[in-house]
């Protein structure tokens, strides 16, 4: 399958343990080039939806793997959580420059269930678990940037501590960008957390203007990443 190409196996090992535990339901995404980046990008979005999800995937462990491949690379499903963030990136809807793009950085969905529909708010048991997953990932892929698409998740990381340090700092609301407070913090290992507003909010084009501007400022790092998809 040439989704394997573009992926990282070396840890798969780790995420079958961490599955087994019930820590993650799914592999999180590692693009082939992503341990050795200039630096280190792992992006979070928030949910998987039942409604066009086939039934019994919580058991297929490759699912969130097959869906940033079929939607967010290939384009199968325009999905706007992730056409939106691509155009804030500056990530074009060609799918060679995407799968560029994927194959540079790691990703996730932070909630490890699937949502009944994108109207259903995922409750504070099911964050505080994405929080428990999103630890261990950080800690096992080592990230230099960590970037939440959808800010909701940082509140809950605001009060979440464990043992590579305090996320405190990660909620930061002395600037308002395209209608929503923006989230930002570095943790004492010197890894930046970021949270953006949700994509799918992210309609307008001024809305994305000022998201591009803002997150390119706070994570200049991101250029050395999106120049591979040149």
């Amino acid at each position: 399958m040439k989704m394997n190409k573009m992926l990282c196996l070396k840890y798969d090992n780790i995420f079958d343990r961490l599955c087994e535990e019930k820590l993650l339901t799914w592999f999180p995404w590692v693009g082939k080039n992503y341990p050795s980046a200039a630096k280190r990008i792992f992006m979070l979005w928030e949910s998987h939806y039942a409604n066009g999800t086939p039934e019994g995937e919580e058991d297929n462990k490759y699912f969130t793997q097959e869906v940033f491949y079929k939607n967010a690379i290939l384009g199968t499903i325009r999905n706007p959580a992730f056409e939106n963030a691509l155009e804030i990136l500056g990530v074009s809807t060609d799918w060679k420059d995407r799968e560029k793009f994927f194959s540079n950085i790691a990703c996730c969905n932070v909630i490890q269930d699937i949502m009944p529909n994108s109207q259903k708010r995922p409750t504070p048991d099911q964050f505080l678990a994405g929080c428990k997953a999103f630890s261990k990932l950080r800690q096992i892929l080592k990230p230099d940037v960590c970037i939440f698409w959808g800010v909701t998740v940082c509140n809950t990381l605001h009060s979440f501590s464990d043992d590579q340090g305090d996320y405190e700092a990660v909620l930061r609301e002395d600037v308002k960008v395209g209608g929503c407070y923006p989230r930002f913090g570095k943790l004492p290992d010197g890894t930046k957390i970021v949270g953006v507003r949700h994509p799918r909010w992210c309609n307008g084009e001024e809305v994305r203007d000022a998201w591009r501007t803002w997150i390119f400022r706070e994570i200049p790092e991101l250029n050395l990443v999106i120049e591979h998809t040149r």
